[in-house]
């Protein structure tokens, strides 16, 4: 009466049994086949499990990762360390290897019917993409062909330095230049050269004005400066040089070497004139009275359409128009 209930029991525990073991396989599998690093912490800070990705990660930092307490085992490691007693996600750099790599750590609380059981944090290496992002955000914001910022980068970036300027009562120059007969280049010498021209005026302004200017390709053969905090006379003086500069560059045609000048409108920001969007057309008209004077020259807005004309580098006098 017994065997066939006795029987029934029996084929129930292995199976339960086979059940588990497979449970826990599938278990073990799903936990050290992760591409991220998994370390499991309990509610008193303690690490109670980890994977083979989180031991080697964290022999690369020269801490031997075991179970035990939390604060005793990462106290080596004090950005791990905050990002494993926060309850949320966190991103933390770390040196390895003698490079600095970014890790975004993430919290999965484990929750059983009554109270917190403790938390996975999952630890991801995401070096790889924020490099990307960050290339791929310098892309956005570069003229690859001048290597200077694009129209964008320029528009965005200027006008923070215009609020920069107005919190510290600082001078703001716009200087916006113009490559001229650029069109005869391109017809005369092709497209070619002038690209060529165009990749070297990128060099020359980089190289007149340095690392503290704001400089950018606006579009075809159109240029500009932002100068922050420099003298007003400062200012002309590196325009006239850079004019001088670019103007003695020969670029070597098929027969002969020929030269390549530009036209540069300046404005100032001043009380009349303190938004970008004034400056960008004041230094504009500027410009174009320089391109009717005869180009290769600079001309500086005065305001009530009235200007200060400084010639070619060439000539010496000052003109008042």
């Amino acid at each position: 009466i017994f065997l066939p209930f006795s029987c029934f029991l029996v084929v129930v525990a292995i199976w339960r049994y086979d059940f588990l073991e497979t449970k826990a396989k599938a278990r073990n599998e799903a936990f050290e086949s992760n591409r991220d690093a998994l370390v499991l912490v309990s509610v008193q800070n303690k690490i109670i499990d980890y994977n083979l990705k989180a031991g080697k990660l964290f022999e690369k930092l020269n801490i031997r990762l075991a179970e035990g307490q939390m604060d005793e085992i990462l106290k080596d490691a004090p950005g791990f360390l905050e990002s494993f007693r926060s309850n949320g996600d966190m991103t933390i750099r770390a040196l390895i290897d003698k490079q600095e790599r970014i890790f975004e750590i993430s919290t999965q609380k484990i929750d059983s019917l009554s109270a917190s059981s403790g938390a996975l944090k999952i630890i991801c290496d995401a070096t790889e993409a924020y490099d990307l992002n960050k290339s791929l955000e310098y892309q956005a914001m570069m003229d690859s062909l001048s290597g200077l910022y694009n129209r964008r980068a320029f528009m965005q970036k200027s006008e923070e330095i215009r609020m920069i300027t107005d919190e510290n009562d600082r001078s703001l120059h716009l200087l916006m230049m113009d490559l001229d007969h650029f069109k005869m280049v391109n017809d005369q010498y092709g497209h070619q050269m002038g690209d060529r021209v165009i990749a070297t005026i990128g060099s020359v302004l980089k190289e007149a004005f340095q690392l503290d200017a704001l400089i950018a390709r606006l579009g075809g053969e159109e240029f500009a400066v932002l100068l922050s905090g420099w003298d007003h006379d400062e200012v002309i003086r590196k325009a006239e040089l850079f004019l001088k500069d670019f103007a003695g560059h020969p670029f070597a045609g098929k027969d002969e070497s020929f030269h390549v000048t530009v036209s540069i409108g300046i404005a100032q920001k001043s009380k009349a004139v303190q938004s970008l969007e004034e400056m960008i057309q004041m230094a504009d008209r500027a410009l174009y009275q320089a391109k009717d004077q005869g180009r290769n020259r600079l001309l500086v807005y005065g305001g009530q359409g009235a200007a200060d004309i400084i010639p070619a580098p060439a000539q010496s006098k000052h003109i008042e128009v």
